[in-house]
């Protein structure tokens, strides 16, 4: 049955030797191992990381919600063989007898260089800070300053593949813009060649100014064509009535001036005529020479008459034919308005070519030169805080805390132990004991120090000598 607290308390009590000569012995065993362990000490150097500084190329920042992942990060790299097998180069580990010898004292299977790194890893630990940018970076050794110097050295070589890790990539891309860059300017040049040779083809100096010429030109021979339209309908109408009227009846005939005065003069003339019949005789003279006149003005009327007639249907004709001209004028034109049309439009893709290769190659060439700027860069967002130095005091082994866990440890086997005997050789040291046997009790015997000896009575002598 399993012991009550009060039965482990009288066995512990019973067998308090046993659980003293454990504990002595733990502490003992755990004291002698801890003096013949060498002494470790560790050395302490604390990085800052300024995850908020703008990139002097870019402008950018890191946003605040990924800083915990860029530290992480950071720790990462510095704890990576990168950063130790640039350690073991820095600080030639390689060249050095104790680290040689810790390497043959391991098998010496493999490269010495990564069988190093993967020793300075085990030295190494690092910390990062709760609620700073502080990483800390331990490095343990059995010579302080050895251990200060590879701490400080996994500080520089974690800055140095900081700064490479960001130019190494800036290198890489600048590289490649470079390569790209020559395709991109053999494109813009062909595509700048391909609209220079359609200008001239089509002698299209400016294409917006010179189709604005042309519209206007094609506007203009529309409005010719219109006004030359109406005047030869009109021409047209005035030659036709010369077939159905007197010439002398016509509108424009008897807004001739030249015909007016005709026409007044010879009514002078037959007014003067019919005077001198009147007066005179036919074969008069003065009769004869008035006739003669009034006969020479009325050939000049139908002479001039004829010729007005003549000419209403000459303008009929030239009108037909000038409307013609201007109808094909502006036929002509609307083509050669259609044809520029064309061409700017083929221009104008041209154009767009050049502009996209343009603006391909301008971009490509500020992102080369962007990385290029990146790749020489020396400036990092690390630096270092608080620089290791050789520690005083080793860490390693602490005998005062070492005691006091194989105090614990030792209490504990001996315990253990102390129960383990009761267990297997059970004691009956109290009426509690007896209950699970089913035995009645008769008495319980308390357990008691003996009595103090009594004094005995001084004797007849003792009293005389201590009388005066």
């Amino acid at each position: 049955m399993p012991m009550t607290p009060s039965q482990i308390l009288r066995a512990l009590r019973a067998r308090w030797r046993t659980v003293a000569i454990c504990t002595a012995a733990t502490v003992a065993v755990v004291l002698g191992v801890t003096l013949l362990l060498p002494r470790q000490y560790t050395a302490t150097t604390q990085l800052i990381v300024d995850s908020k500084a703008t990139d002097p190329v870019t402008g950018l920042t890191l946003p605040a919600q990924m800083l915990p992942g860029y530290l992480a990060t950071q720790v990462d790299i510095i704890t990576s063989s990168n950063v130790a097998r640039r350690v073991v180069d820095r600080l030639q580990l390689a060249q050095r007898p104790a680290w040689l010898a810790q390497f043959r004292a391991g098998g010496g299977r493999g490269e010495a260089r990564e069988w190093l790194a993967e020793a300075v890893r085990r030295r190494l630990e690092v910390k990062p800070a709760r609620d700073s940018n502080v990483i800390t970076i331990q490095c343990s050794g059995s010579d302080p300053k050895e251990a200060a110097e590879l701490a400080n050295a996994v500080a520089e070589a974690y800055v140095q593949a900081s700064l490479d890790l960001r130019t190494q990539p800036a290198r890489q891309m600048a590289q490649w813009f470079d390569g790209q860059l020559a395709t991109l300017r053999q494109t813009l040049e062909a595509a700048q060649a391909r609209l220079s040779a359609f200008q001239q083809q089509s002698g299209i100096v400016a294409g917006d100014e010179r189709i604005d010429v042309e519209n206007a030109r094609l506007d203009e021979l529309s409005t010719l064509a219109v006004t030359a339209e109406g005047q030869r309908a009109d021409a047209q109408s005035r030659s036709g009535q010369l077939g159905r009227e007197q010439v002398d009846a016509i509108p424009d005939v008897l807004a001739n001036p030249l015909i007016q005065t005709l026409k007044g003069d010879l009514a002078r003339a037959d007014a003067k005529l019919a005077e001198l019949s009147a007066r005179l005789g036919e074969r008069h003279p003065q009769y004869r020479q008035a006739k003669s006149e009034a006969d020479a003005l009325r050939g000049r009327l139908a002479s001039e008459i004829a010729t007005a007639g003549r000419s209403l249907a000459s303008n009929a004709r030239i009108g037909a034919r000038r409307e013609d001209a201007l109808r094909q004028a502006t036929a002509a034109q609307k083509t050669r308005v259609l044809e520029l049309r064309r061409q700017r439009d083929r221009m104008a893709v041209l154009a767009r070519d050049v502009e996209s290769a343009q603006h391909a190659y301008d971009a490509a060439l500020q992102r080369a030169a962007q990385n290029r700027m990146q790749g020489q860069m020396a400036q990092t967002d690390i630096a270092v805080l608080n620089p290791a130095s050789p520690p005083a005091r080793p860490s390693s082994p602490r005998p005062a805390l070492n005691a006091l866990l194989a105090l614990a440890l030792g209490l504990f086997v001996g315990v253990a132990v102390a129960l383990g005997r009761e267990l297997a050789r059970r004691r009956v040291r109290s009426a509690e004991d007896l209950l699970p046997l089913g035995l009645p009790v008769l008495a319980s015997i308390e357990s008691a120090r003996p009595p103090a000896p009594r004094r005995a009575a001084p004797t007849h002598r003792q009293a005389a000598r201590a009388r005066p």
